[in-house]
């Protein structure tokens, strides 16, 4: 019913599902074989694609201002091939946007002192932007940030 990766996919079927109260426990809905199977047979019927995931995934977490090691993360979490990331990596929004809309909601106009720079600039880096992101964007709010 949700958009998956093929090796989500794979490991749901083959997971072994919860005790119930009376500790017995169900077998797994598949064995490995038949989960590879599976997989392949939503691929061909085009229920299973891993490109397309992968720019799904790109765009939601871009679009909830995370930068762009979080969407590489929730990729790998989520088990797509790393041959989707890069194409995956051009749907998600630019850095400079998620940047952005975080200091306005942190700041809501305004001016910080030092100490609330540092930790709005932890929680971007938290969030998966790089320190060039994350500086350009104190720059653009007005905070000066030298260079190290």
């Amino acid at each position: 019913a949700k958009p998956m990766a093929r090796r989500e996919l794979i490991q749901k079927l083959t997971a072994n599902p919860p005790r119930r109260r009376d500790g017995t426990q169900k077998p797994p809905v598949a064995d490995e074989p038949l989960a590879r199977e599976i997989a392949d047979w939503l691929e061909e019927l085009g229920y299973l694609n891993d490109g397309e995931y992968a720019k799904t995934v790109a765009r939601h977490y871009s679009a909830r201002g995370y930068g762009e090691r979080k969407l590489r993360d929730e990729l790998f979490r989520r088990g797509v091939p790393r041959e989707y990331w890069e194409e995956a990596l051009l749907e998600a929004q630019g850095p400079e946007e998620g940047v952005d809309a975080f200091l306005q909601s942190r700041f809501k106009g305004r001016t910080p002192d030092e100490k609330a720079l540092r930790r709005a600039s932890d929680a971007l880096a938290r969030r998966g932007f790089r320190w060039e992101e994350i500086r350009a964007g104190l720059n653009r709010y007005g905070a000066r940030i030298e260079e190290e």
